[in-house]
């Protein structure tokens, strides 16, 4: 069963009164679905601003190289 047929079905056993304030809560425009410009809209606040992406990429590809190089690795 999918979310919208389950909603369906508990809809279907409410009262009049009941599937109103569903509706009226429903319409409430701050529970509109946004949609962004880009991808990165959508995780811009996820990430601190001021970091610099490729520094931080060089340094873990960095490590992994030397990770790779060692005798450890080898083995």
């Amino acid at each position: 069963m999918t979310v919208v047929q389950h909603i369906k079905t508990l809809i279907a056993g409410l009262t009049a009164k009941e599937k109103e304030e569903v509706v009226a809560y429903l319409a409430e425009p701050e529970l509109a679905v946004q949609q962004s410009e880009s991808l990165r809209g959508d995780w811009s606040a996820a990430f601190p601003t001021g970091d610099n992406l490729e520094d931080e990429l060089r340094d873990i590809r960095s490590a992994w190289e030397h990770e790779w190089r060692s005798e450890d690795f080898a083995r």
